[in-house]
């Protein structure tokens, strides 16, 4: 699965490292730590190591299109 970094911010917390708003990743790995808790581990552009961040700080590839989609129309 392919998403899209539309944040850095969850929670209170700012999660730096791999991820960089607007990029496009691959979705290594989907980890249920709860029902409220799901992480991505997601493959790095520069230097390819893998990061895992809270699912809600992405949307998926095909939402995005859809939102790009909508701001044209």
């Amino acid at each position: 699965m392919k998403v899209v970094c539309i944040t850095k911010e969850y929670r209170g917390s700012t999660y730096n490292g791999g991820a960089i708003v607007g990029e496009i990743y691959d979705v290594v790995e989907t980890i249920w730590m709860n029902i409220s808790n799901i992480r991505f581990r997601i493959k790095g552009k520069l230097d390819g190591t893998i990061d895992f961040f809270p699912k809600e700080l992405f949307i998926t590839l095909e939402q995005h299109r859809q939102n790009q989609l909508e701001k044209i129309l």
